[in-house]
């Protein structure tokens, strides 16, 4: 089985607003050793949450990188695979910041939820979702509901592929959880960069992404890839929501 551990985050800091969703796919034989692994990697830094890293106090550029570096080898030896969806809001009924994220991340949802879907299946196994806490009560329990009664992806009913009901947890008790915000972070931190460098998004070519964050250059060997080695499409996809 896959295990999937979703986080999010969020640009506040250009003009262009979006959200990001990153799934750390973990197969359940690596699952026990590499959450072991993560932990004796926390011991020997001294924290108690991966989240700890964004302290930029109490760690400098070099520390947070040796530190990335050293957690992104002990997810290839464990075989993880990410997939990251990028949304930037089209057009909303709304623009304030409640109902932005709230519609943006139920969307995200379904859009990562399909392509792990379709990642599951090329393998043949069952995916279990987990995700960080979510404050908004309703769409969780929507996404609850819709995936396990009519979720499909791809003409794929996601039901057959999904074990069980999406899980909701805090962080903090979810090493992997904290690893998805960091990847999370890492494709925020190279997508900031890329937009104050470059006007048009359009143009943008996600195989180059990796070259505008360090920390995103060294988790790019873990996400999702076409039978052609491409990252877009298939480990980042980016998406504009029109309402």
């Amino acid at each position: 089985m896959i295990f999937c551990f979703i986080d999010e985050s969020e640009n506040k800091v250009t003009p262009d607003y979006y959200l990001i969703l990153t799934g750390v796919l973990v197969s359940s034989q690596h699952l026990f050793e590499l959450s072991f692994e993560i932990k004796d990697l926390k011991d020997e830094l001294q924290i108690r949450n991966l989240k700890e890293l964004r302290d930029t106090k109490r760690f400098k550029r070099k520390n947070k990188l040796d530190a990335t570096k050293s957690l992104t080898e002990r997810l290839e030896k464990h075989d993880v695979t990410v997939i990251g969806i990028v949304e930037f809001p089209k057009k909303l009924k709304r623009y304030d910041p409640e109902y932005r994220k709230k519609q943006l991340y139920y969307d995200a949802i379904w859009l990562l939820a399909e392509r792990v879907t379709m990642y599951a299946k090329r393998r043949g196994e069952k995916w279990l979702f987990i995700a960080d806490m979510l404050k908004y009560n309703e769409i969780k329990e929507k996404i609850r509901s819709e995936m396990r009664l009519t979720g499909e992806a791809f003409n794929v009913k996601m039901k057959d592929y999904l074990f069980e009901t999406p899980f909701f947890v805090e962080d903090e008790f979810c090493n992997f959880v904290q690893v998805a915000d960091l990847v999370a972070l890492s494709l925020n931190h190279a997508l900031r960069s890329y937009l104050k460098e470059k006007v048009c998004l359009a143009d943008m070519d996600i195989e180059d992404l990796y070259k505008f964050s360090p920390y995103l250059s060294l988790y790019w060997s873990l996400f999702d890839r076409s039978p052609e080695q491409k990252v877009g499409g298939w480990g980042i996809k980016i998406w504009w929501y029109n309402e």
